[in-house]
This record gives C-alpha cells, sequence and structure tokens, in this order.
C-alpha cells in the first residue's frame, strides 16, 4: 500500500529529528549522521533510528555498559530509554583523549558560552613533542683494529 504525501511528509519531519539528535552526539567525533532517504517504506524511520542509535554505540568505548545493548533488536519502549543515554555516553567519550586511536589526532571544536568565542581542542593519546623526538638507536658494535666489539668490550667474530 503506498504512502499519502502526509504520511511521508510526518515520516521525512521524524528521520530529521533523528538526524539531529545523532549530529549532535555525533559532533564531538567530528562526523555528521548520514541523511536519512526518502522512501515510502512504513517503517522507514524507525529502521533510520535505529540505524543511528547503533552507529553512535560503535564508537563508545569497548567496556562501556550501552556496548552491550542490541539497538537493533530491543523493542521500540526500550530504545526510546536507551537512546539519549547512548547518545549522551557517545558525545561524553568524544571529549577524551582515549578514544582517539594511537598515532593519530582529532580536533573538538566548541564554543564557549560565556564569550562566544570557538575553542579548538587537539585530542591525541601522547603528547605531540614526541613527534620532534629523534629516533632511538643502540650501538650493536664498535670498528677497532682489532676487529669488532660489541658495546661491553668482548670481541665479536
Amino acid at each position: 500500500m503506498a504512502m499519502t504525501r502526509e504520511q511521508l511528509l510526518q515520516q521525512d519531519a521524524a528521520c530529521r529529528v533523528f538526524q539531529a539528535r545523532a549530529d549532535a552526539a555525533l559532533e564531538t567525533w567530528g562526523i555528521r549522521a548520514p541523511p536519512p532517504i526518502s522512501t515510502e517504506l512504513p517503517g522507514y524511520a524507525e529502521a533510520y533510528r535505529r540505524e543511528l542509535a547503533y552507529m553512535a554505540k560503535k564508537r563508545l568505548p569497548e567496556d562501556h555498559e550501552l556496548r552491550k545493548v542490541q539497538v537493533r533488536r530491543c523493542p521500540l519502549d526500550a530504545l526510546t530509554i536507551f537512546e539519549p543515554q547512548i547518545y549522551a555516553a557517545c558525545k561524553e567519550a568524544g571529549t577524551r583523549p582515549d578514544s582517539v586511536a594511537p598515532g593519530e589526532e582529532r580536533i573538538h571544536t566548541h564554543i564557549n558560552q560565556q564569550n562566544g568565542h570557538k575553542e579548538l581542542t587537539f585530542l591525541r593519546r601522547d603528547s605531540f613533542i614526541n613527534d620532534f623526538k629523534a629516533p632511538v638507536r643502540r650501538v650493536a658494535s664498535f670498528r677497532t683494529p682489532q676487529g669488532p666489539v660489541d658495546a661491553s668490550g668482548r670481541f665479536l667474530r
């Protein structure tokens, strides 16, 4: 059965609300929620909502308790309870340095509420000073007129 124009508009409006919620949670990660597809499938808004919650859940740390929630299979009333919790935890996890992969960095942009200035925070696991350090070298042996000698003074043969 085809959906009426009013039903399509209602479904599209619901999807935009779900997208706005996910965008607010994922902005700390520097990504946006994928836009909804305009379709005549009756349950698309609910499926889209579940996919956005699943996408946010995958950003949580491995040991987080909300990571165990089966978002794609849970009933709609349970999803209504878990969804704000997942989005809040995702937003909080995006501001922590341990959420960045080793060797990478991410920029977190936010607006200061007191003066309205945009503030940039660079998130990374280790200090940026480590990028300027020389690589560590190890002395394996020395050349002497008598032959190669290792670092402890023994002759190598």
